[in-house]
């Protein structure tokens, strides 16, 4: 049993570098992309887990290859994943973060399954 338990969202970050945002209706291509685990909940279990906690989190995960994404970022650091749903249909949480080169940040996002966490399957 964790020592911690986080609830709430875990996500995928798609994390994109631009020169500058585009003017409305504009087109503008990133410098550079990452993809990260994301979502608060899953921030701070990672950030636990790395700090020597035992920690488990609770979250909902969709049927796709972002989930694995998310999946593989929580077990590398040590994460207790035995707590997270899987929706058979919703799409996992997909964040979309705009970073210009003077730091600021716009995100645009879909939380997709972490709506759907179910009280009545945390145990």
């Amino acid at each position: 049993m964790p020592d911690v338990v986080a609830l709430g969202d875990l996500n995928v970050d798609v994390i994109a570098h631009f020169a500058g945002f585009p003017s409305k209706g504009g087109d503008a291509l990133a410098y550079s992309t990452e993809l990260h685990c994301g979502g608060s909940a899953a921030n701070a279990a990672i950030a636990l887990a790395r700090l020597g906690v035992t920690v488990g989190l609770i979250a909902r995960v969709g049927p796709d290859s972002w989930a694995l994404k998310a999946l593989n970022s929580l077990q590398t650091a040590g994460v207790d994943a035995g707590g997270l749903q899987r929706d058979p249909a919703a799409m996992t949480g997909l964040m979309y973060v705009v970073v210009t080169p003077d730091g600021d940040r716009t995100i645009l996002g879909y939380r997709g399954a972490n709506v759907l966490t179910d009280p009545n399957q945390i145990h």
